[in-house]
C-alpha cells in the first residue's frame, strides 16, 4: 500500500470555447480541496505566449491566482494544483489535480486527480460520485471517466496522459500506447478496463450489460446518464482480491471488445 496511489482521470467535451472555464476549474479545484480537507501547496499552469509554451509554478495563493486570471483562458493549456509531500527532495505530492484543455472538438479536456492513501487513509472510489455530482452543477459534459490504482514508481500521472514511463511492464506499455492511439475516440469507446469505470449508457448495448451481469450482479451501477463498473473500490480489495480482479477484468475487455467498445486490444 505505501507506494500505491488511487489515479483517476475524466474525459469532458472540449471546453476552451466558454470564457468561463478558467473560474469553473477554480470552483473545481476547491471543492476538491474542502472535500478532502485539505490545502495546496502549489499551483502552476502552461500557457502560450506568441509562438513559444511556457510553464509558471508558484506557492498556491490569492497572488498566485490572480496571475493566473491575467491570461485569455484560450491561451491556457494546463493548469495544475498540487499538495506536495513534506520531503522536498522528490516532488511527490498527497493530492494533485491536473486539467488539461483541449483545443479540438474531437479532442477531449481531461482532468486528473492523484490521491496518496497514506494522506486520505478513507479515500475510496465511491467517493467519486459527490465529484461527478458538483461537476455537473458548473454546466461541464463528461464523456468518460477511470480510477486505478498504480505503484508511484511508474508515474501515474504521466501514465494517465498517454505517456510510457521505465517503470511499465510490458501490458502497461500497450494500455498506454492504446490511449496515445485512440483517444479521439473517447467519446464510443472506453480506453481499458479499471478499477473504477464510468461509461456512457449509449455506448453499452443490452446485450453487454447481460454478459457484465452474467459476471457478477454486484459490479453494474447506474447512475444519472452513467453505468459505474466498480471491479474493487479501495487499495486494500485491491491488494487482497487481486485474483479476483484480473480475471473480472479480463472477461470485461471481452465483452468490450466483441463490440468494438474498447480502444486496447489483448494480443
Amino acid at each position: 500500500m505505501d507506494n500505491n496511489k488511487y489515479a483517476i482521470q475524466f474525459f469532458f467535451n472540449p471546453t476552451f470555447h466558454d470564457s468561463t472555464i478558467i473560474e469553473k476549474i477554480i470552483e473545481v479545484s476547491n471543492f476538491v480541496s474542502n472535500y478532502l480537507q485539505t490545502v495546496y501547496t502549489n499551483i502552476g499552469y502552461c500557457v502560450n505566449e506568441g509562438n513559444k509554451s511556457k510553464t509558471y509554478s508558484y506557492v498556491h495563493s490569492a497572488k498566485a491566482l490572480e496571475k493566473m486570471r491575467k491570461y485569455k483562458y484560450s491561451d491556457i493549456t494546463a493548469i495544475f494544483f498540487e499538495k506536495l509531500k513534506r520531503k522536498n527532495y522528490f516532488s511527490d505530492t498527497d493530492i494533485s489535480l491536473e486539467i488539461l484543455l483541449s483545443r479540438k472538438d474531437d479532442f477531449p479536456t481531461r482532468m486528473i486527480l492523484l490521491v496518496d492513501p497514506n494522506f486520505q487513509k478513507d479515500f475510496s472510489f465511491s467517493k467519486l460520485s459527490d465529484f461527478i455530482n458538483f461537476i455537473k452543477t458548473l454546466g461541464l459534459e463528461l464523456e468518460y471517466g477511470m480510477g486505478m490504482i498504480l505503484d508511484e514508481e511508474k508515474m501515474p500521472d504521466l501514465f494517465l496522459t498517454g505517456l510510457k514511463t521505465p517503470k511499465l511492464n510490458e501490458e502497461e506499455r500497450d494500455i498506454v500506447d492504446a490511449l496515445a492511439l485512440n483517444i479521439r475516440e473517447y467519446k464510443t469507446k472506453i480506453w481499458d478496463v479499471f478499477a473504477y469505470n464510468i461509461i456512457k449508457k449509449d455506448i453499452v448495448s443490452s446485450e453487454m450489460i447481460e454478459n457484465i451481469n452474467k459476471i457478477s450482479n454486484n459490479i453494474l451501477f447506474e447512475e444519472n446518464d452513467f453505468y459505474i463498473i466498480s471491479l474493487c473500490n479501495d487499495i486494500h480489495s485491491y491488494i487482497s482480491e487481486n485474483d479476483k480482479f484480473e480475471k473480472g477484468k479480463q472477461e470485461l475487455r471481452k465483452i468490450f471488445s466483441n463490440e468494438n467498445r474498447i480502444m486496447y486490444k489483448t494480443k
